[in-house]
């Protein structure tokens, strides 16, 4: 999850690119940044999808088809909040800053993340299940 976020990060300065950069926009970079934005994303959810696929059979669910379309369900819900929240949010901010310094805000938000999971989130030393 942290290649992902450090690819992120990377694709989402260069898409802009970010006023920190100082570049020129460039068709070949966006394009570029956007392969990258896909590597990255895929890098982001493969993980935490088998991280909440282990918790629930940890939890005592039972390992059949029905447990991981339970999981792919909640996993497809909070996934599909993100692409309702996102734009609205996106769309504020762009408003307020203009696009190349959210594009930056958005390349450091995986930066937070990536130290947020580094530093606050441990592993459970026993299984918690609710």
């Amino acid at each position: 999850m942290v290649a992902g976020c450090v690819c992120n990060f990377t694709a989402l300065m260069f898409i802009g690119p970010s006023p920190l950069l100082n570049l020129e926009p460039a068709v070949w970079l966006t394009v570029t940044s956007l392969c990258f934005v896909g590597l990255g994303c895929a890098l982001q959810l493969v993980p935490p999808f088998n991280n909440c696929l282990a918790q629930a059979l940890d939890c005592g669910f039972p390992n059949n088809f029905e447990t991981y379309g339970l999981v792919s369900g909640l996993f497809a819900s909070a996934f599909a909040f993100g692409h309702f929240l996102g734009p609205a949010v996106g769309g504020l901010l762009v408003q307020s800053v203009g696009y190349w310094w959210a594009d930056t805000y958005i390349a450091f938000t995986h930066v937070v993340l990536v130290r947020f999971r580094s530093k606050l989130i441990q592993p459970p030393k026993s299984s918690s299940c609710m």
